[in-house]
């Protein structure tokens, strides 16, 4: 057995959102929330910590759930006479509980902020693994309302792994069994998706797949709301 995901240094998956909103409405932090309960409930965007202290010095394993602390903490994203914050705009590093295989040849699930740091994982001589989180979203606010964007730099969630860049003694074309793992999370990661999409919807906005900043080789196994987990198996490797 292999993991035959790998990482890479930007974007391979991006999922876009517009919401008509600005960051102080109710509705806005509203869906806010979703993404992090939704997140913390599915083990896909646990937020472990803000990567800068100003203004909200926060690590999981110290204070508790991001949610709660915001709770207590209202002024962190409603400054009195500033203007309100994006929750993204404090620095978020979220992990998520993966499935992998380990240096025992054994499936293995752990959680973990950056992918090539999952305990120990067994690695191929072929494979390099950039540094990177599960998923990462950016946000903005613009004349329209709330942009924003969450995407994923590995190919773990996938089913079918295509042969990207290394052989892994296999055709150049073939796609590679990872079913065992992305059965254990990504029908999670799809349901994260699904509910923050229905929580956009909820207020006038939509998420979708943005199929250009998406590379080519895995649009036909990602939708606007995850993964294909149901994509017809080709020839096996």
């Amino acid at each position: 057995m292999n993991n035959y995901w790998h990482t890479y240094s930007s974007d391979l998956v991006v999922w876009e959102m517009r919401l008509p909103c600005r960051p102080g409405d109710s509705n806005y932090r509203q869906w806010e929330r979703t993404v992090l309960d939704s997140g913390e409930a599915h083990a896909v965007y646990q937020v472990a910590e803000t990567l800068w202290t100003y203004p909200l010095d926060y690590k999981r394993d110290r204070d508790g759930y991001l949610g709660d602390v915001l709770d207590a903490r209202p002024e962190i994203l409603d400054p009195p006479g500033e203007d309100p914050r994006l929750v993204f705009s404090l620095g978020l590093l979220a992990g998520a509980r993966l499935a992998y295989i380990d240096t025992n040849d054994e499936i293995r699930e752990a959680e973990t902020t950056n992918l090539p740091d999952l305990p120990d994982i067994k690695p191929h001589p072929d494979q390099f693994w950039d540094a990177q989180p599960p998923l990462k979203f950016l946000a903005g606010v613009d004349d329209e309302g709330v942009w924003a964007v969450v995407s994923t730099f590995t190919t773990i969630w996938l089913p079918w792994q295509p042969n990207i860049e290394w052989a892994f003694d296999a055709p150049e074309d073939a796609l590679l069994d990872n079913r065992a793992l992305a059965e254990r999370h990504t029908p999670r990661l799809n349901a994260y998706l699904t509910d923050i999409a229905v929580a956009a919807e909820k207020i006038g906005g939509w998420l979708r797949l943005d199929r250009d900043e998406t590379i080519p080789e895995l649009l036909p196994f990602i939708t606007d709301r995850g993964v294909h987990m149901d994509f017809p198996e080709p020839r096996q490797v």
